[in-house]
């Protein structure tokens, strides 16, 4: 999919935009935080954890944007934002510990759970890091060579884990999968985020990613048969309350 953009922009001229004495770093960044850091986090967390625990621990973006584009970006966030930071982290660590403190004190955490936090920072790396990359660059070009180049780094792995950890079983559903997370969650949820970061900035962008809990909890609940615990109740309410504080704030 990488290469079917790279034309693309070889066709249209845009690859002339990439000076790679200055701007290998950012390509690099953007992959390891893009498609290899985000995506792989994610998927490796689904083993361990549900669906319904990534969709309410991603409610936590908004504020993961707002410290990275304070830190990167040298925006100042408010001080509501900061409130709304606090609530959303108690929010999630009370999924995190489902409610529990005697998990926080043992330190004994779902490894899904903390791979999923570690995806929602890489977003939020790659969410600031892109910002600052299209000032120089096309949105189509940042695409293209941060898929690429993740491609490249991800390949070796990918083939150490069929040789040594799961053996893939090819069948039509996991063709139809494999097909559309590569063109889906992959090529034009890139495309069209780094549009929207373009337009109104990574922090007001992420915003929206609140709605990805709401999507989550309807489709496990009707798609995969699963049910909310009180705690992850408890904790969406938190989570989804210092967001949406968060985007007011913003």
């Amino acid at each position: 999919m990488g290469l079917f953009l790279l034309i693309i922009i070889r066709a249209t001229g845009h690859y002339r935009e990439v000076i790679w004495r200055r701007h290998w770093r950012i390509i690099l960044l953007l992959s390891l935080s893009g498609a290899i850091g985000f995506q792989s986090l994610l998927y490796y967390g689904l083993r361990w954890t549900t669906p319904i625990n990534v969709g309410l621990i991603t409610g936590l973006s908004p504020i993961a944007m707002a410290v990275m584009s304070a830190i990167v970006l040298r925006e100042s966030p408010a001080r509501k934002l900061w409130i709304a930071a606090a609530i959303s982290i108690l929010g999630v660590g009370w999924i995190l510990t489902n409610g529990q403190l005697s998990v926080f004190l043992e330190m004994d955490f779902n490894l899904g759970d903390i791979l999923i936090l570690a995806a929602i920072f890489s977003w939020a790396i790659y969410g600031v890091v892109a910002k600052k990359a299209m000032q120089e660059m096309s949105v189509l070009t940042i695409t293209a060579y941060g898929l690429i180049v993740s491609s490249i780094v991800v390949l070796p792995i990918g083939i150490w884990e069929i040789n040594s950890q799961i053996q893939p079983q090819i069948n039509l559903f996991v063709i139809i999968a494999v097909l559309f997370i590569s063109i889906g969650p992959t090529i034009l949820s890139f495309l069209c985020w780094n549009q929207g970061v373009k337009l109104i900035g990574p922090l007001h962008a992420s915003i929206y990613l609140n709605t990805i809990p709401i999507y989550t909890i309807i489709l496990s609940v009707f798609y995969l048969d699963q049910t909310m615990s009180q705690a992850q109740m408890i904790g969406a309410v938190m989570v989804l309350g210092g967001s949406f504080y968060a985007s007011k704030a913003a």
